[in-house]
């Protein structure tokens, strides 16, 4: 990896706000919000309702949150990234990743981990032939994790025809981090690629939800998301 993507990586880091367009500030989230969503469930529409506080600054966040139906978390991480709201949750293991599309066609990237404790990082994903088109490819990951330590793997992502992606990822062992092989499910929305994904060895991407949202300057928020066949979306109404 050359100097200058190590430094834009290490910008990132520093939780400086990537946007897609226009250079605007992150929207400030910060509030109590009221939450409504639907999914289908065999042809037959299921609606829900919450509530939930968000904490953060920068590209950063925190929810704290309860739905009638019985979930929700307390503490659960998501990014904010321009006007695109990325979550992962479900397990606790689960982590996100979000990747911006480049016009040369590489994916810039951000992550939060929650499986092994290695905190934040960022990675460049170079396509590895001609075939990409979109997000979907096959990718060579140039990363490196908040501490400094670069690291390097491969990714798969490919699409079905309602726009939920699979990614496939293979990485080596780097320092103290053995070698890790996962699969992840994500959403697309605003130029970004919103990723759920796990490494913890007895889960699979089938325990992690992810959600995409577009977000308004008053920190309102429509968006969609994805659990193991189970597709619907939600609105947050800031208080």
């Amino acid at each position: 990896m050359n100097k200058v993507w190590m430094a834009v990586l290490i910008v990132l880091l520093l939780g400086v706000p990537l946007a897609t367009s226009a250079q605007e500030p992150n929207p400030d989230m910060n509030g109590d919000y009221v939450f409504e969503g639907s999914y289908e469930v065999d042809g037959e529409t299921v609606t829900y309702t919450g509530t939930g506080t968000y904490t953060g600054t920068g590209s950063v966040y925190r929810a704290t949150s309860s739905y009638d139906d019985g979930g929700g978390g307390e503490n659960d991480p998501f990014l904010l990234l321009g006007n695109t709201l990325i979550d992962a949750y479900g397990d606790a293991s689960c982590s996100e990743n979000a990747y911006s599309l480049l016009p040369d066609g590489r994916l810039l990237g951000i992550w939060l981990d929650s499986t092994l404790g290695m905190g934040t990082g960022a990675e460049i994903l170079t396509p590895m032939d001609d075939n990409t088109e979109g997000f979907t490819g096959t990718y060579t990951i140039d990363g490196v994790f908040s501490d400094g330590t670069p690291y390097t793997g491969t990714v798969s992502i490919s699409a079905d025809e309602n726009g939920i992606y699979t990614l496939l990822y293979d990485y080596p062992a780097v320092a103290d981090t053995p070698a890790l092989t996962a699969d992840a499910f994500g959403l697309e929305m605003n130029n970004w690629l919103g990723v759920s994904l796990t490494l913890a060895d007895d889960k699979s991407a089938a325990d992690c939800a992810i959600s995409v949202a577009s977000v308004e300057s008053n920190g309102n928020h429509a968006g969609i998301w994805y659990i193991a066949g189970l597709f619907g979306t939600e609105n947050g109404t800031k208080q």
